[in-house]
């Protein structure tokens, strides 16, 4: 078996790479928006990378609408200080900045920083290291009911998490739907030098790149890259629904009866 050098061995694209499939898509001979090289979507030209980015983040955007799995995050966030306000009206809120309390804003537990909207809630007694037991998600404002001994539910609005309080100190698991970071230079890694952590994306986010490109040219314009963007996406995701198709999936039901809970629902964490 042949020797797989170190910097060949990765399964991820880098974004070079992906930057030259879209030079070759864009025939690399089409002016430049300054007039510098002459070429496209060169490295050392400073849009390239405003271009890169914004191409990126639409790419992920699309993938995590279609439900692609590489884009679910999932966290802990321990010790959950009690509510210290038994006003109703008071509620708690996490975002990714602090934590308020009901009187005060502390600067643990906060949000993971790659969140960008939760999907699923539970909770748990920290220290017990029990189950955690399935929060509800609300929408048109949270209960104003007496503070419990969990929050039981919870709600986004504003950028943050939202729940009713606790008596107790809890921990909380979320999923959620996250994003990448952006490309930028970290020291003398320079940004086009970076993998794409996402196999096998370079037919999508190089349409992306394209179609990022193509909205600032009117000699591009009635080109079908964001088309050809969203099918190679709709591909990629496809293996994800490949996957999911080989799992038997039985639904939760809304009253949680028989799921073994007090509150909630159940336990399925």
């Amino acid at each position: 078996m042949p020797i797989i050098p170190p910097q060949q061995a990765s399964v991820y694209d880098t974004l070079n790479s992906i930057i030259l499939a879209a030079k070759a898509r864009l025939n690399d001979r089409i002016t430049t928006l300054y007039p510098i090289t002459g070429r496209i979507l060169e490295n050392n030209q400073s849009f390239s990378l405003q271009v890169c980015n914004s191409a990126w983040r639409k790419f992920q955007n699309r993938a995590a609408d279609l439900g692609f799995m590489q884009l679910i995050g999932e966290a802990v966030l321990y010790q959950i200080p009690v509510v210290t306000s038994l006003d109703p009206a008071i509620q708690v809120y996490l975002n990714w900045f602090n934590y308020f309390d009901g009187q005060n804003l502390q600067q643990q537990p906060v949000l993971p920083p790659d969140l960008v909207v939760p999907l699923k809630c539970g909770e748990r007694l920290t220290g017990s290291q029990a189950s955690f037991s399935p929060m509800d998600p609300w929408v048109d404002g949270l209960p104003r009911r007496p503070k419990m001994a969990a929050n039981v539910f919870w709600e986004w609005r504003s950028d943050g998490l939202y729940m009713p309080g606790s008596l107790n100190v809890m921990d909380m698991w979320i999923r959620y739907k996250r994003r990448l970071a952006d490309f930028q230079d970290y020291g003398q890694d320079q940004w086009f030098n970076q993998t794409v952590p996402i196999l096998d994306c370079q037919d999508a986010l190089s349409y992306y790149i394209c179609a990022e490109f193509e909205d600032a040219r009117e000699d591009l314009k009635g080109s079908d890259f964001l088309a050809k963007a969203e099918q190679a996406t709709n591909t990629l995701v496809n293996r994800d629904i490949s996957m999911k198709q080989r799992t038997n999936v039985r639904r939760r039901p809304r009253s949680g009866r028989g799921e073994g809970s007090s509150y909630g629902g159940g336990l399925w964490i």
